[in-house]
């Protein structure tokens, strides 16, 4: 079982194994894609600043370029974060908000896949027909379900030691 993050130091550590790392390092590389390519999904992170259209405009004329610029360069540290060989994170205390601000840019993502957040996969009074050849289908937002969690509960991890810093 993996537990949170702990200090070490000036550093905040969790050792999620190589692969878990290898996995978010790779969705990293999808919402970078996203972002670079203005994608649909990747919407969720530049929301309108204003209900007024023109406001709304002129403000992303003024500062997307500089968030996308921001957000890809988080999602780059993010992955040197996880490069290491052991599945170690460890990052000084204080990165701590650059790595909560770029899980959250990954939470937001994988929040607007569908099934991810909220409502299932398969419609109500649906069920998916297995192919009579092979084992059912897995839900395909099952995986994505699963990092968000972790990354929700890794999110959680460091804020409570943050919090904790606070304190003392």
């Amino acid at each position: 079982m993996i537990e949170g993050f702990t200090r070490d130091g000036d550093d905040y550590v969790v050792t999620l194994g190589r692969s878990v790392c290898h996995q978010v390092v790779l969705l990293c590389d999808e919402v970078i894609d996203a972002v670079a390519d203005a994608s649909p999904v990747a919407q969720r992170l530049f929301p309108d600043a204003s209900d007024v259209e023109e406001v709304a405009l002129e403000f992303r004329r003024l500062t997307e370029a500089d968030a996308r610029q921001d957000k890809t360069d988080r999602l780059l540290w993010l992955q040197t974060v996880l490069a290491d060989p052991a599945g170690a994170v460890r990052f000084p205390r204080p990165a701590a908000g650059r790595f909560v601000a770029a899980v959250n840019d990954l939470r937001l993502v994988l929040g607007e896949l569908p099934g991810v957040i909220g409502e299932s996969l398969v419609p109500a009074g649906e069920t998916r027909e297995p192919d009579s050849d092979h084992a059912p289908d897995p839900d395909p937002g099952l995986f994505a379900r699963a990092v968000y969690d972790l990354l929700t509960w890794l999110q959680d991890s460091v804020i409570e030691l943050m919090l904790a810093d606070l304190a003392d």
